[in-house]
């Protein structure tokens, strides 16, 4: 292809949001926002305006920083998925209900009465959960039914970006797992589902898959954005995804370690049956390839690991580094410390150095993804590991990604950024702008620096005997959803 070009990825997180150009496979320049977002007590929900124009801020800086020759042939958003928004000829009605959003259990069962567990994975792919839109929609039909009445769409936060970015609404595969009104084994909207809820077709977007060009940019959005009129904008998927795309998960055996507001573990599997056996949440990921993708979460990992954090670190000042830097200073197995800072309270601290927590820390999440591996082993016994890739913020740690591999026992891969999720996004850009006929081709045009990290020995040895106490002292499996 003659010429520069670039392609724009966003990441739409929960609590923050990222945009890279990614430039001639490189990552050229990047832009970060905190999600503004108003919680109270079970409330979290995001006004759909400011939303909007976060994205469109983010994309405008990263296109600002691209030399002027270069053309861009593409943006795409991924998202921390499982929100809702109702909205009347474009406009919000709603803000979006974030997946954090508690309200709408009892509404959720009055609604859609007894669902069991089994049908809800098994049609959706996702579980059964008193939250996400079945929750979320449930809530806005009972208990704001003149808004739901005006409604004449109702869609999810990156879907309702990408209509203000090329004015047409469209639904990726992915997204609409996270969304629950999806049957994935036909990937068509399902009807029992919008039965319930009295929602006819016509009132969702159209569904597609991850990194379909859905329209271009509008002379508005170009205005918001520096984009120029007539980009492609692609369908995205839900932000896990986009970070196994963009680590390559492309083969069996492989393993993704997305370390976000929660910590995403992803195998690809070309059996979906092999991964509902095992439990898991299933993304159609290229599943019309045959490969589909199974996750397990610890729910809101990073929250927990701050709330630990407050007990030695003060939350001014560059935290994350005091974190590494104790962290290190401690041999492997704390001293002998087991903690799992989602369950603090059941940790006995008493006695213990900064240094000692603060690995504790580390160790003690990187045994709860072990723990997760392990339950997942035992319930597909064709899975094997033999290599993992991490990425997120923690990945950014020289010691983090060390432990993991010595807890785990296998090479860990870390790409030298903590934007991948953005970056899956690019790839996706790309797809849907024709710059390459395959995600596989647009990976292996990145071109990046990397770590690898293979398991020492006398560490492993070390982290196997604290990992059967490990199990003694905190019995039972964390938060596995999202």
């Amino acid at each position: 292809m003659d010429g520069s070009f670039y392609l724009v990825g966003v990441d739409m997180g929960s609590t923050g949001l990222k945009a890279v150009a990614l430039l001639d496979g490189q990552v050229a320049a990047a832009a970060h926002a905190p999600m503004v977002y108003h919680q109270e007590g079970p409330v979290c929900e995001y006004d759909a305006e400011k939303y909007y124009q976060t994205v469109a801020g983010l994309i405008r800086q990263v296109t600002r920083a691209m030399p002027a020759q270069a053309v861009c042939r593409g943006v795409a958003a991924v998202c921390a998925s499982g929100n809702a928004v109702l909205l009347k000829a474009g406009k919000p009605l709603s803000p979006i209900l974030s997946w954090r959003d508690n309200r709408g259990a009892a509404e959720m069962e009055q609604v859609f009465g007894p669902l069991t567990e089994e049908e809800v994975h098994r049609t959706v792919g996702w579980h059964k959960v008193p939250k996400f839109p079945l929750a979320q929609l449930s809530w806005l039909k009972c208990r704001r039914p003149e808004l739901w009445a005006r409604a004449d769409l109702i869609c999810e936060g990156s879907c309702y970006v990408n209509y203000r970015l090329c004015g047409q609404f469209a639904m990726d595969h992915s997204t609409a797992t996270t969304f629950y009104l999806q049957d994935q084994q036909t990937l068509t909207w399902n009807p029992d589902f919008l039965e319930k809820l009295g929602l006819p077709p016509r009132n969702l977007p159209r569904l597609v898959a991850p990194g379909t060009q859905i329209g271009r940019i509008t002379p508005e959005a170009a205005r918001d954005t520096g984009l120029p009129a007539g980009t492609p904008v692609a369908a995205g998927c839900y932000d896990g995804a986009a970070a196994a795309r963009s680590a390559g998960l492309f083969r069996e055996g492989q393993m993704l370690l997305s370390c976000g507001t929660s910590w995403v573990c992803a195998y690809p599997s070309k059996s979906r049956r092999q991964l509902l056996d095992a439990g898991l949440m299933i993304d159609p990921y290229l599943s019309e390839q045959g490969l589909w993708l199974g996750m397990t979460s610890l729910g809101e990992c990073s929250v927990y690991v701050d709330q630990a954090l407050d007990l030695v670190l003060p939350r001014d000042g560059d935290r994350t580094a005091a974190f590494n830097r104790l962290a290190a200073a401690a041999p492997p197995g704390a001293g002998g410390l087991l903690l799992d800072p989602m369950r603090l309270s059941a940790c006995d601290l008493s006695g213990r150095s900064g240094a000692q927590i603060c690995r504790g820390i580390m160790e003690g999440i990187a045994y709860s993804v072990k723990r997760q591996i392990a339950a997942v082993r035992q319930k597909c016994g064709g899975l094997s590991l033999t290599r993992a890739a991490m990425v997120g913020g923690p990945s950014n740690s020289v010691l983090w990604p060390q432990i993991v591999s010595d807890i785990l026992e296998v090479p860990v891969h870390v790409a030298l950024r903590s934007d991948a999720c953005a970056v899956g996004a690019a790839l996706l850009a790309g797809l849907g702008g024709g710059v390459w006929d395959s995600l596989a081709e647009g990976q292996s045009a990145l071109r990046e620096e990397g770590r690898d990290y293979l398991p020492d020995t006398a560490a492993a040895a070390v982290y196997r005997r604290a990992f059967r106490d490990y199990e003694a002292a905190f019995p039972g499996p964390e938060e596995n959803m999202h």
